[in-house]
């Protein structure tokens, strides 16, 4: 297939990008580097083709998807907590963006188009709970608005246009890859990098938030069933998650075993803040629809996820 990703040298879009080069697929890649780096690409510069630029450039997407059969659909406003300090960025960026990347597609007369959605269209559920696709929304911060109405999108233009679609609602993913520099980091990238620089890992609330982590090599599996279902999953929902909650403290101490540390007292090692506006308190993800109607089966556990992180940041970090 000749496949579009949009977001692509981003941390999840890079990690398809290197699956469906290594499977054979013509990919292109759409990215305006807000977020993505270059060099996430690294080792495929050669076999997928790379655009810099914006989803919010119509023009640009029209001319871009000619030709082409799908679009995994992943550039997007990703911080929370940006998003709660200005909704309007976050709004332009995975509201109008999507409606240009649906509309593009429907132009083309694409096969379809793949979304990736987030578990924070849920909100905070009770603790001892799965949530399912059909539970009700509750969203706790203006990007978790944005994507409830980036799938209402989808789902629109699969009713009306008949363009193909299908929602991956991602839980908390993490790998290889994952961005440990900036200041918005997500919890594990966080958490590593202060422990293995010999720094107080910053807590925020108790640490006993749970959440479900996913691997990145899960995901990437989420998405080919996803492209691949097309003619029956069209108009659908999925959640990609592990379907196991894992607090921060429990998260901080797998880190802390992987690297040989000693155990750390929390209360008095640990940097503790106030919690971030938008953060759920609990979320763990029920996969029954996933594995029935999408064939998707998580096979990486936190703990052998997190080993595969640690060895990549020594790798790769100063």
């Amino acid at each position: 297939m000749k496949i579009i990703i949009t977001g692509g040298a981003g941390f999840i879009g890079s990690a398809i990008a290197r699956e469906l080069v290594k499977r054979k697929h013509s990919v292109k890649i759409i990215d305006n580097l807000a977020t993505g780096r270059l060099e996430n690409l690294k080792g495929i510069e050669k076999r997928a083709v790379f655009i810099k630029g914006d989803v919010r450039d119509f023009s640009l997407l029209k001319r871009e998807c000619s030709g082409f059969d799908a679009i995994f659909h992943h550039a997007a406003f990703i911080s929370v907590p940006q998003s709660v300090a200005k909704p309007l960025l976050c709004a332009d960026h995975n509201i109008n963006g999507t409606r240009f990347v649906l509309e593009a597609a429907r132009y083309a007369q694409m096969q379809g188009v793949v979304f990736a959605s987030s578990c924070a269209v849920y909100g905070s559920q009770a603790r001892g709970t799965k949530t399912g696709e059909r539970r009700s929304l509750s969203p706790l911060s203006p990007y978790a608005l944005s994507k409830i109405v980036g799938e209402q999108y989808c789902q629109l233009y699969t009713k009306i246009y008949n363009l193909p679609t299908v929602v991956l609602r991602y839980f908390n993913v993490y790998g290889p890859g994952q961005n440990f520099r900036d200041g918005y980091q997500s919890a594990i990238p966080g958490l590593t990098r202060k422990l293995i620089k010999g720094e107080k890992p910053v807590i925020y609330g108790t640490g006993e938030q749970a959440r479900d982590f996913i691997y990145i090599e899960d995901v990437v599996s989420a998405n080919l069933q996803a492209i691949s279902s097309l003619k029956t999953t069209s108009g659908k929902t999925f959640n990609i998650g592990s379907g196991t909650a894992t607090t921060i403290n429990r998260i901080l101490a797998i880190i802390r075993k992987n690297l040989s540390l000693r155990e750390i007292d929390f209360q008095k090692e640990c940097i503790h803040k106030e919690k971030r506006d938008g953060d759920a308190d609990y979320i763990r993800a029920n996969l029954s629809e996933s594995k029935t109607l999408l064939g998707f089966k998580p096979t990486t556990s936190i703990t052998e996820g997190i080993g595969k992180y640690i060895d990549w940041m020594k790798r790769v970090a100063p």
